[in-house]
């Protein structure tokens, strides 16, 4: 007698169900076969990400303009002087966004770490409130962010696609103040979409692993670096490489005092 569909589907949810178990119970095992090792494992995830809309610059043009902004106190009578002293070109430039770039070759535009660590937990803010998200409901991923993941190398060259060049983009930018609505004109060095740079993520737990592809995986919606709120920085991704590597503690443990 030929089994019903019915009977089919049962006999393969129980196939998935037992093999969802094995998967689990094996990856339980090993996590317990390397805690009782005394090791400790990292998680790491290359990537080499693909910018989908031009990626505007977020590193101040005048390398003192922190200092300049507390000591005037960004006052609007020192910016007008400002601008009376030095001319309107002159300190859009100084306010300008740049990009990082190589020593050796300052043709070559860079991303730093904190570019993507920022990103990470900015985007893990708007995903804790998501539902199906590895981060619903997550409390502690700022700390998450701070103490448990890393991003390599320190600064990531930008590979402009053929053809693309450097350019910059002039924005007006509002904000409400207490003396009334403002407008400022902002002026950001941008790479254009097709760019590309490779990183490497690295987290202490397999959970800060999880964080970290979800908010890639947010990427194309919602980018980094400057006007991103307008659909600027937005990227997909590709996985290069997938590992976890033991780390061996050099530190002093209790097995290495002797019993008296």
């Amino acid at each position: 007698m030929a089994r019903t569909k019915k009977s089919e589907i049962e006999e393969a949810v129980v196939t998935e169900a037992t093999t969802t178990t094995t998967t689990t119970a094996t990856k339980k095992a090993a996590k317990k076969k390397t805690e009782d090792s005394g090791s400790r494992v990292a998680y790491f995830l290359k990537v080499r990400v693909t910018f989908t809309t031009p990626l505007l610059a977020t590193n101040p043009n005048d390398q003192e303009i922190y200092t300049q902004f507390i000591a005037k106190e960004a006052s609007d009578e020192s910016r007008k002087e400002e601008i009376e002293r030095l001319g309107v070109d002159e300190v859009i430039e100084r306010g300008m966004t740049v990009f990082l770039r190589d020593k050796e070759d300052p043709s070559i535009p860079l991303l730093k770490d904190y570019t993507w660590l920022g990103y990470l937990k900015s985007r893990a803010k708007a995903l804790a409130k998501i539902p199906g998200s590895s981060l619903k409901g997550a409390s502690a991923y700022i700390k998450e962010v701070n103490d448990l993941i890393k991003v390599t190398p320190r600064f990531q060259p930008l590979i402009l696609p053929e053809g693309g060049a450097i350019e910059t983009l002039e924005r007006p930018l509002r904000a409400e103040t207490a003396q009334g609505d403002r407008v400022a004109l902002a002026k950001s060095e941008t790479v254009p979409e097709g760019t590309t740079c490779e990183v490497t993520f690295r987290a202490e737990r397999i959970e800060g692993m999880n964080y970290i592809i979800d908010c890639l995986n947010y990427g194309k919606e919602h980018g980094t670096g400057q006007w991103r709120n307008a659909g600027f920085g937005r990227f997909t991704y590709e996985v290069l490489d997938k590992w976890a590597e033991a780390i061996e503690t050099e530190h002093v443990t209790a097995s290495d005092f002797p019993m008296r």
